[in-house]
């Protein structure tokens, strides 16, 4: 979930039921990963910690991770459970942890936020960290053109989205990095700013035109505001995993495993 801004998360953010409600683009895939979570588990870019703590039952150990000083005293602070921690580390330069260390990794709505050359590096350490039979998970919003992948204009804050991906140019990233992508969809949640069903067209203008007014929206008028006086951005209570009609899906997700060394070496050699 990456940077959130605190004085909001104190508020909406501090428990699942909240994190269902005024996040739910963030925590729908938490509880899609659900399945696939054993062992030791990393989260990169774990924002409030409630979606590493909702985790820590499934697994020996969750591990979050984020960038941001305060937002990780905020976590050590609120979710104090034995076997989750979490640390203050960067996924774009390197992260503490030995090669082949977790079983499980989540990193949602995080590589939006990245450059090029910062992409690189964090898929690089996921592929690093990951165990050799592991199982990553990765969630990105839809940007309302599924075929297209858009980069972003230059942005106003150092945390806004640098590109939004296409599902085909994201699968692309990942195999380049190493990776074998097992699944793949996206999550469908449309509902109108009052929390009652919205249905999108078939060619998906609804979302299209919700995510550029979104966009134009300050964050904090849609932080402060928006979710005490409509619940926005979306009620989790509605919501449906697709892997068929994704240009009216709002975000993406990706399930992917390390591709094996000698499958990897022979596809290299041809």
């Amino acid at each position: 979930m990456g940077i959130v801004h605190l004085s909001t998360a104190r508020a909406v953010g501090r428990d699942v039921a909240s994190m269902r409600r005024f996040h739910g683009d963030s925590f729908a895939m938490y509880e899609f990963a659900q399945p696939h979570i054993r062992g030791k588990v990393l989260d990169i870019a774990c924002g409030t910690g409630v979606g590493a703590r909702f985790l820590t039952p499934l697994a020996t150990e969750v591990v979050g991770v984020d960038i941001d000083e305060e937002t990780i005293a905020y976590c050590n602070k609120h979710h104090r459970l034995p076997h989750l921690s979490f640390i203050l580390a960067d996924a774009t330069k390197e992260l503490p942890f030995p090669d082949n260390h977790f079983d499980t990794i989540v990193t949602f709505e995080t590589i939006e936020h990245l450059y090029p050359q910062e992409r690189e590096k964090y898929l690089a350490q996921l592929h690093r960290v990951l165990k050799e039979d592991g199982v990553g998970l990765l969630s990105t919003p839809q940007n309302g053109i599924e075929k297209q992948t858009t980069i972003c204009a230059p942005p106003k804050h150092p945390y806004d989205h640098k590109i939004e991906f296409s599902l085909r140019e994201l699968r692309e990233e990942l195999v380049t990095a190493g990776f074998t992508v097992t699944r793949e969809g996206g999550i469908l949640y449309t509902l109108d700013p009052k929390g009652s069903r919205v249905h999108s067209t078939a060619d998906g203008a609804r979302d299209r035109l919700r995510v550029r007014i979104s966009k134009m929206v300050p964050p904090i008028i849609k932080e402060q505001i928006g979710h005490r006086i409509f619940g926005f951005p979306h009620d989790i209570k509605h919501y449906a995993y697709v892997e068929k009609g994704l240009e009216r899906a709002n975000t993406f997700f990706i399930v992917f495993k390390k591709t094996p060394r000698a499958t990897k070496r022979q596809g290299e050699k041809q």
